[in-house]
This record gives C-alpha cells, sequence and structure tokens, in this order.
C-alpha cells in the first residue's frame, strides 16, 4: 500500500499586534499564528527597540498576557531574553498567575557590568549631564542611558523579587 505525505510545511501567519498598556502607550509586537489556542510570550533583551523601566515593563507584559488572555488563546508561559528574563521573573514576584517562566541569561545582579559599558565616572556623568550617550566603534551614538533609567536599575533587587515567587510552582 502506497502512502502519500505531503512535503509542505504548515504556513505560520505573522500578524503584527497593537496592544495599549495601562499608561495609553502603544505595545508593538508579532503574533505567530499556529493554529493553537496555547501561546508562548516572548520578552526581548535590552536594545531590542526598548529601553525603559524594569517593573514597567512587567506591567506592560501583564497588559500583554491580559489581552491574549481575553481573546481565544491561553498564556502558558513567558520566556524572556536577557533584560527580558528579568523583566519575566519580575512579572511572576508580583502577579504569580503563570506557572512556567523562562529567564534565558537574565542577570542576577543589575549593579554589574554598567562602569565596563558607561565608563567607571558613569556615576558623576550622568548626575552631571542628565544621561551618558553609548557610542558605537564609529563614534556614533548607538544609544542614550537617562539617569532616571540608571537609577532604576541601580535599585532592581532579583533576589527579593525571587524570593517573592510562590515555591509550590517550582
Amino acid at each position: 500500500m502506497a502512502h502519500s505525505h505531503s512535503t509542505q510545511k504548515p504556513v505560520i501567519e505573522r500578524q503584527r499586534m497593537i496592544i495599549p498598556n495601562k499608561h495609553g502607550e502603544k505595545l508593538v509586537g508579532l503574533l505567530h499564528e499556529t493554529e493553537s489556542k496555547e501561546i508562548v510570550i516572548l520578552c526581548h533583551g535590552f536594545r531590542s527597540r526598548k529601553y525603559g523601566n524594569y517593573y514597567r515593563e512587567a506591567d506592560d507584559l501583564h497588559a500583554v498576557i491580559q489581552h491574549f488572555s481575553g481573546e481565544s488563546h491561553v498564556v502558558s508561559a513567558i520566556l524572556g531574553h536577557s533584560k527580558g528574563g528579568n523583566v519575566v521573573l519580575l512579572y511572576a514576584s508580583k502577579y504569580q498567575d503563570l506557572r512556567i517562566v523562562v529567564n534565558v541569561s537574565g542577570r542576577y545582579d543589575l549593579k554589574r557590568g554598567i562602569a565596563e559599558r558607561l565608563g567607571e565616572d558613569f556615576i558623576e556623568i550622568i548626575k552631571k549631564d542628565g544621561h551618558i550617550d553609548v557610542k558605537n566603534k564609529t563614534g556614533g551614538i548607538e544609544y542614550r542611558v537617562t539617569e532616571e533609567a540608571l537609577m532604576d536599575r541601580l535599585r532592581t533587587d532579583m533576589l527579593e523579587a525571587c524570593l517573592k515567587i510562590d515555591k509550590e510552582w517550582c
């Protein structure tokens, strides 16, 4: 008996999504529709389009999860890379409504690595100018770090947040 096998790959539709957060801002992402009701939300790392407050980004993630939970989807997991890894942990510490939270290379000590990126005298410069422009190899501005964003990072305690995550879920 001969069997016929389809060589066509399933079509995955990609849809641009715009979801408002509680501040009236537009959160933009991509939905890769696979015909499953279950979805995983992926949170990007720093400089993948957005630079902002860690806990505010956790609240933005909450808006996205609420949006999809209100539709015909079930959010089964959240996964974050680098800064996004920190954001998913902060989300889990605050909302505790998802059982699968994956941190990929999120930084434990948010104070580490700053001097290497911004220079040893970063505190003095940012206090004086209100920001530091990080330049690329050709001297162009790659991104700007504001005093507010830096202080937010320095105030964010990942150990404290992780200790708030319900241990029954681990």
